[in-house]
């Protein structure tokens, strides 16, 4: 269906250029996974902290589906005038993978884990690759933990004079680049300190978060000092019930209430909440704060 040999050239110096660490060999392979969590992968929780020689860095590639569109068809192709005429992009995405479903989809989607994939990887230097740690691949990003040498490298591009990465360039591809001060992965759910150490971001499963617990959750991941018996006080069934029964909104909001009136049930599943409801608070201690806790302790994978 492509119209031009992007896809088949991309392969051909992939497979010549790249040579992934021992411990990344089948993450990188070619038609291998797209996706992958590494600490989902060992039902574990990993926690790294940043530091002057080791960096956690977070990689994608600016308007990933509509640049390899633009290197896959021709710039005549209706489906490209039709893409170039969408200015949203949301929409644009939309557009992509409605008109190209089913294989071709899938071969886009295996065009950005080659490329991001690439990117990382392309250095000769072996002591290098080594110290790359992919904890997270995610269609168009990924987020790895590396050496100063290899945060440079990727920072400054332009500079790489490796055949993968110039290759890559010269067909218009960017990148977006965001270091962090600390990651923790547990339960499905990313937590990430940024560098300046104010805001703390969650992505993953459970991303919806009470109001008020979440600046509970930045004292922890940032060791300031926070009582453990002030969450200990919160996170019980009997306050629970209490704020049940009687629908008190505003305490439920700031530390129960996730999104639209959800709670985490003792299943661990967003549900609504009703007088039926049942909750075990103490789950929201193990989802939200004690990976947080944990990370303090110690800095292992």
């Amino acid at each position: 269906m492509f119209e031009t040999d992007f896809y088949q050239n991309l392969i051909n110096i992939y497979f010549d250029q790249i040579n992934p660490p021992a411990h990344h060999q089948e993450l990188a392979k070619i038609g291998g996974p797209i996706s992958q969590y590494l600490a989902d992968q060992s039902n574990n929780l990993i926690h790294i902290t940043g530091n002057n020689s080791n960096h956690i860095l977070d990689i994608d590639i600016t308007s990933a589906f509509p640049t390899i569109c633009h290197n896959l068809f021709n710039q005549n192709n209706n489906f490209i005038k039709q893409l170039n005429n969408i200015q949203e992009k949301k929409a644009k995405n939309i557009h992509i993978a409605t008109t190209l479903k089913g294989e071709p989809l899938k071969q886009i989607n295996q065009i950005c884990k080659l490329i991001i994939m690439g990117i990382i990887l392309d250095t000769n230097n072996q002591d290098e690759l080594e110290n790359i740690l992919i904890l997270e691949l995610k269609k168009d990003g990924c987020l790895i933990s590396c050496s100063t040498e290899t945060l440079d490298r990727l920072t400054y591009l332009n500079s790489n004079p490796n055949e993968f990465t110039r290759f890559v360039l010269s067909h218009n591809f960017q990148f977006h680049f965001e270091q962090y001060a600390k990651y923790i992965r547990s339960n499905r759910t990313s937590f990430l300190l940024n560098k300046s150490l104010d805001n703390i971001t969650v992505k993953g499963y459970y991303k919806h978060i009470p109001t008020k617990l979440k600046n509970h959750m930045f004292n922890f991941i940032t060791n300031k000092t926070q009582n453990i018996n002030d969450i200990n006080n919160i996170y019980n069934k009997k306050y629970f019930k209490i704020l049940q029964k009687h629908n008190l909104k505003e305490h439920l909001e700031n530390y129960f209430l996730c999104n639209k009136n959800k709670v985490i049930d003792t299943t661990g599943r967003y549900v609504p909440l009703q007088l039926n409801t049942n909750v075990d608070p103490k789950i929201y201690q193990k989802i939200f704060i004690h990976p947080l806790i944990i990370s303090n302790q110690t800095n292992i994978t």
